[in-house]
């Protein structure tokens, strides 16, 4: 292999290790947020709305 074609193949991977992080990125960023579920009173939220009118 000639020194070329060894920096040409560095190159290459480093370009690829770059893609896979801005696609790793912008994957985390597109997938939705977990949600927490949990009990509430709906009552309650439904008093104070009320109150406030």
């Amino acid at each position: 292999m000639s020194p070329s074609d060894e920096a040409t193949k560095l190159a290459m991977i480093d370009d690829i290790e770059q893609m896979d992080m801005i696609i790793g990125r912008f994957l985390d960023y597109a997938r939705p947020m977990q949600r927490i579920v949990e009990a509430v009173d709906l009552s309650m939220i439904a008093g104070e709305l009320a109150a406030r009118f």
